[in-house]
């Protein structure tokens, strides 16, 4: 499975891919005469048997990971459970935050 993630990518997720790659960088307004942010988009591939469950990517290991895609005013990222961020509580109430 190939995604474009327009935002981050956290480490663990650079772990389990079978390659990210950085596409380009992109400039997005942030809010109404606040300016612009620039981003990084990257295509990600995951791992082959890598498929969705609801708002999350499941690896054939069983490692969630969670994409969120952006939207007008917000820059994407994709996360996994494994990940050492406060995003992590956020998006895996069962995650490994040691």
């Amino acid at each position: 499975m190939i995604i474009e993630v327009k935002g981050q990518v956290f480490p663990k997720v650079w772990d389990l891919a079978h390659g990210v790659h950085k596409l380009r960088d992109e400039r997005r307004i942030v809010n109404i005469g606040g300016g612009t942010v620039g981003y990084p988009v990257f295509q990600v591939k995951l791992p082959d048997g890598t498929k969705m469950e609801g708002s999350y990517l499941v690896t054939p290991q069983g490692i969630r990971l969670y994409w969120n895609r952006g939207d007008q005013y917000e820059v994407g990222y994709l996360i996994s459970e494994l990940d050492k961020d406060p995003l992590v509580l956020k998006h895996f109430k069962n995650a490994n935050t040691q």
